[in-house]
């Protein structure tokens, strides 16, 4: 379990959400499936509309950016979340909408 904290796009506080994830390379991986409903989870939009996070996995904590992968990569990161996590593409169905994928980064704001 990872703990994704962004800023809200409305309120102006800071929002915590714990997410399913995946490492790959030096990021970490996270998708707006809201556990297959058919509502986007609010963090989804407070990430589109400001990248700064903190995230906390394996009892560490650290400030990064977060950015939407679209196109190949993001199926290649959706192929390697739904090889770890397999409950992926049933709530991809439940949820009959597109599952974003985001790819979170640590420190300074990286190209996205």
């Amino acid at each position: 379990m990872a703990f994704l904290t962004t800023m809200g796009r409305k309120s102006g506080e800071w929002r915590v959400t714990p997410l399913l994830s995946v490492q790959v390379g030096e990021e970490w991986i996270v998708t707006g499936s809201n556990g297959g409903q058919a509502r986007m989870p609010g963090w989804v939009f407070n990430a589109r509309s400001d990248s700064r996070c903190t995230f906390e996995v394996d009892g560490e904590t650290w400030s990064g950016h977060i950015f939407e992968a679209t196109g190949e990569e993001r199926d290649r990161l959706y192929s390697a979340l739904t090889s770890v996590w397999k409950l992926y593409p049933m709530y991809e169905r439940k949820a009959g909408r597109y599952i974003p994928v985001f790819r979170v980064t640590r420190g300074a704001q990286a190209s996205s």
